[in-house]
């Protein structure tokens, strides 16, 4: 039963049908709507906050959060929260403004985002696995682990989403940059080699 699964998907449409398959079992997030942090930082882009510091919340604004109850009374009003996340406080940003009562669209983003994570992650596994079927098994085990609901459930854990996917692209960035110079070397060699003869 299991060799048949991972033969769907060790050929060379495996890493498509994985992204398939987890975008597939991501879709139910569709459902969940706005969950705490992503009322925060409604309110912060209705509030005119910067683009770029959704995720800052500082002085007056977090005694404010205290008294509406977003913190408990018991946190310091002295807290400071200030997260560099520019690409994921812009993303959030434009998306409240496009749509801010449809939390769906937000979440169809977070579902794709996670099927192209999957599908890059399904490639680099075949490129450092030492078999196909290997490769195919982490690549199923990658896209139904269930820890990663949390990303892509939760609209406020885009920046996790966006760290994955921007570090498995420069991964496989980097592997292909060194295949095509190993290659480039490997017939510089061989020239080189031709040429003493």
């Amino acid at each position: 039963m299991l060799d048949r699964l991972l033969r769907t998907f060790d050929g060379p449409r495996g890493p498509r049908r994985l992204a398939l398959l987890a975008w597939m079992l991501a879709l139910p997030a569709l459902a969940l709507g706005f969950q705490t942090d992503d009322h925060v930082y409604a309110s912060a882009r209705v509030e005119g906050m910067p683009a770029w510091q959704l995720f800052t919340i500082t002085g007056a604004r977090m005694v404010r959060m205290r008294e509406l109850g977003v913190f408990t009374w018991w946190s310091s009003p002295r807290l400071a929260i200030d997260f560099f996340r520019p690409l994921a406080s812009l993303n959030h940003w434009v998306e409240y403004g496009l749509f801010p009562n449809a939390p769906a669209w937000m979440l169809l983003i977070n579902t794709l985002l996670y099927a192209a994570i999957v599908g890059m992650a399904a490639v680099l596994y075949r490129k450092l696995a030492p078999g196909a079927s290997i490769a195919a098994f982490a690549g199923l085990t990658y896209a139904i682990d269930d820890t990663h609901a949390y990303s892509v459930g939760w609209i406020s854990a885009r920046n996790t989403l966006l760290a994955v996917a921007f570090s498995l692209a420069a991964l496989l960035t980097h592997i292909a940059s060194r295949e095509r110079r190993s290659q480039w070397l490997q017939a510089r060699t061989r020239r080189s080699a031709l040429e003493w003869r």
